[in-house]
């Protein structure tokens, strides 16, 4: 589908916490060919990263540093963002002059989601549909060759 021309863009869940698009999504998009622009929501994952609590061992990050590792990401195209006021905005725009992170600072944001990911309750409707997903990819049970209450003759 990812190399249908009919598709202008795509949008998908990409951040610190959930990096799954590195291997689902991006290995499928050939830099050299024409592709869908790739657009990332929820790069602070509905603010969690954004939690001290849920990464205890790390310093937190702020919006500024998660809208960077999204963006950091050469398939990205553009981070939606969704400031409610203009002290966030400034903070998601800084992510644009700040530009890529360093190793290290990458390095430190995939601690972060990891921790996260590992510790977050969401109630995301995200989340739902992850673990329909989940449940439907579990390995069928092998078929019983008899049913159940019957007996040979």
């Amino acid at each position: 589908m990812i190399a249908d021309d009919r598709f202008e863009g795509i949008m998908l869940r990409y951040n610190a916490a959930h990096p799954g698009a590195e291997s689902e999504v991006f290995p499928y998009l050939d830099p050299a060919a024409t592709h869908p622009g790739v657009i990332a929501f929820t790069a602070t994952r509905w603010g969690t990263l954004l939690k001290p609590e849920l990464s205890p061992a790390e310093k937190t990050p702020s919006a500024t540093d998660c809208y960077r590792f999204v963006l950091s990401n050469p398939h990205v195209d553009v981070s939606l963002a969704g400031p409610k006021n203009g002290t966030e905005l400034d903070s998601a725009l800084a992510a644009l002059d700040l530009g890529p992170l360093a190793a290290d600072e990458h390095a430190w944001l995939r601690r972060v989601g990891e921790s996260v990911h590992a510790r977050a309750v969401s109630r995301s409707p995200i989340t739902l549909i992850d673990k329909i997903t989940t449940f439907f990819k579990r390995p069928a049970p092998a078929p019983s060759l008899m049913p159940r209450g019957s007996s040979k003759s």
